[in-house]
């Protein structure tokens, strides 16, 4: 017995206005959050050796 397909359920319930917005928030959404990781692990793998070596010299 297979689970029944929750998101056309709530779909239904939804004007296709509201489900293209609730969709399109979704895509920024996932849009901003990959964004944001790509650019801390670029950011950390051009300054994060730089940074911990100061940090490193600074406590000695």
């Amino acid at each position: 017995m297979g689970l029944p397909n929750f998101r056309a359920i709530y779909a239904s319930f939804r004007t296709p206005e509201e489900e293209r917005r609730i969709l399109q928030r979704a895509f920024l959404r996932l849009t901003g959050f990959v964004g944001i990781c790509v650019s801390m692990a670029l950011f950390a793998s051009k300054f994060g050796r730089r940074v911990l070596t100061v940090l490193n010299s600074e406590l000695s």
